[in-house]
């Protein structure tokens, strides 16, 4: 990519070359060198979906009788829905990594794991598919969407972009048109993401961190309550 001026670029790619009045990235979890501004800024962390055999209507309507799509809200969150032949699809992070065939089959593991424990009913259940890819987290887990030296830019869904990306794919072609308003995220600040030189060296230690908030979550959970079954009890015996 070659800026000709203003927002006007010239780009290479393997089937030609094309010149172009304005270019809007959308690389999310794909950012690369070319755009190093956006790359410092983003960090690529795997996400990962399990599928089970068909498991039958009357299970399916058991497990979720609603047909709703749902997630946790934990930090390294889980997510899941039924698929029209009765399928679980079961999708979280389960490891702050990026995405492999091999890592892909590690994480598939940890989800079924996590899977039989939010839903008993399918511990027999056979894993018929696997797979991972990646999203961007920004610092703030905010989407990020701008101008910045003649590019466009809507990136940093941070594991929501399956609805704001496609939102915001109509706001960003309304705000590259000149409607200001258009863009909701246009002045929140970018920032940098410490240590953020390239591949992503820290996640790890990121998913070791967010690993622990979430225990100290469930332990304020489970405290919780207990607590209020204490009282639960308490109010019978006076009332008894």
């Amino acid at each position: 990519m070659r800026r000709l001026g203003g927002t006007k670029h010239e780009l290479v790619t393997p089937r030609g070359t094309i010149r172009a009045d304005q270019v809007l990235v959308a690389t999310s979890g794909y950012t690369g060198r070319p755009f190093r501004w956006l790359q410092v800024r983003l960090a690529p962390v795997g996400s990962f979906i399990i599928v089970t055999e068909s498991s039958g209507k009357e299970v399916c309507d058991e497990i979720m009788p609603t047909r709703r799509m749902a997630s946790d809200s934990r930090n390294l969150l889980q997510y899941f829905r039924i698929t029209p032949d009765h399928r679980l699809l079961f999708g979280g992070r389960a490891r702050f990594v990026m995405s492999s065939p091999q890592s892909d089959e590690k994480s598939g593991r940890i989800l079924r794991k996590a899977m039989v424990s939010v839903f008993p009913q399918l511990a027999n259940a056979r894993v018929d598919y696997c797979w991972g890819g990646l999203a961007d987290m920004s610092m703030d887990r905010l989407v990020h969407a701008r101008e910045h030296d003649g590019l466009f830019y809507s990136v940093g869904y941070s594991g929501h972009g399956v609805q704001m990306a496609t939102y915001m794919g109509r706001q960003m072609a309304e705000y590259m048109n000149g409607v200001e308003e258009a863009n909701l995220w246009r002045d929140i600040p970018f920032k940098r993401i410490p240590g953020q030189f390239g591949p992503p060296w820290f996640l790890p230690f990121a998913g070791a961190y967010y690993k622990f908030q979430d225990l100290i979550k469930w332990a304020w959970a489970c405290r919780s309550a207990a607590t209020s079954s204490r009282g639960d009890a308490d109010a019978h015996a006076l009332d008894g």
